[in-house]
């Protein structure tokens, strides 16, 4: 674990969505898809707020695991957890919307959609990492499971458009 709670992984899994989005949002603008640049530019505001979120939600679970807070340990655990089942979720929803930019993309600036679907993807399996090794997080617990479909939904898509 890392000391610095926004250096962590989800927080840099959020910080790929917003990322991912940004590139997105620019592609959609010079191929005409004011729809979709609108939406990646709000799937980036919410992969920005989500890092902030699991940065905070991680420094307080850090806090409890090292004993400053043992007795909150399993709801902050459970916070955290949470917010990394949130990034998994935004991430599906990028690598989706970036799948679906890249097959009415301007054919010069595809490979950028297309790269935004696979940096989307890469966060979603970041992020459902962190859930599966969270101390809380049972093998059969909801939010495993549901990171889990957010990362086939993005390989889903990231398979499409390769």
């Amino acid at each position: 674990m890392t000391a610095d709670a926004s250096a962590a992984g989800g927080a840099a899994a959020a910080r790929t969505v917003a990322e991912a989005a940004r590139v997105l949002a620019a592609v959609a603008r010079v191929s005409g898809a004011r729809g979709h640049a609108a939406q990646a530019a709000a799937l980036e505001r919410r992969a920005t707020g989500l890092a902030e979120r699991n940065s905070a939600a991680f420094a307080r679970a850090l806090e409890a695991l090292r004993g400053d807070a043992g007795r909150e340990l399993r709801t902050r655990m459970d916070a955290a957890a949470l917010v990394l089942g949130k990034i998994a979720e935004a991430a599906a929803d990028a690598s989706v919307l970036a799948a679906e930019v890249a097959r009415s993309a301007d054919p010069d600036h595809r490979a950028d959609a297309v790269a935004a679907t696979v940096l989307a993807e890469a966060a979603a399996t970041v992020a459902a990492y962190l859930v599966a090794v969270n101390l809380t997080v049972a093998a059969d617990d909801e939010r495993l499971l549901a990171a889990r479909a957010a990362v086939d939904d993005a390989r889903a898509a990231r398979d499409a458009v390769l």
